[in-house]
């Protein structure tokens, strides 16, 4: 049984790639001619084509909303983030001034 997968996977496979060199044959000759198609190929080759799915997000009241356009999404990441990530309030050591500002630094000189 794995035998006979092995073969007609095999085989798939290498139908496929005749059918990719057939391909490739046909926007190389005519490549001069319509250009379009030659641009066409190396894009759909070259293009990484990355795309955040819907987001479903759960409200205070229990209601489920769907942000399907980026500007949905943008609002939905910068709520989460602003969550997630908040201002730490300021502390006694951040008030304090640097006293490395304020006292001048003499010449270090280094003897062996």
């Amino acid at each position: 049984m794995y035998k006979e997968c092995k073969k007609v996977r095999n085989e798939i496979r290498k139908q496929t790639r005749l059918i990719e060199r057939k391909n490739q044959c046909e926007v190389a000759l005519q490549c001069k001619s319509n250009p379009k198609k030659f641009w066409k190929y190396v894009n759909s080759k070259s293009k990484v084509q990355t795309r955040i799915g819907d987001i479903k997000t759960v409200g205070s009241d229990g209601s489920i909303t769907v942000a399907n356009d980026d500007e949905d999404k943008a609002n939905v990441f910068r709520d989460y983030f602003a969550e997630v990530y908040t201002r730490e309030p300021k502390s006694e050591l951040n008030e304090l001034p640097l006293r490395c500002s304020t006292v001048p630094c003499e010449d270090v000189i280094f003897t062996e």
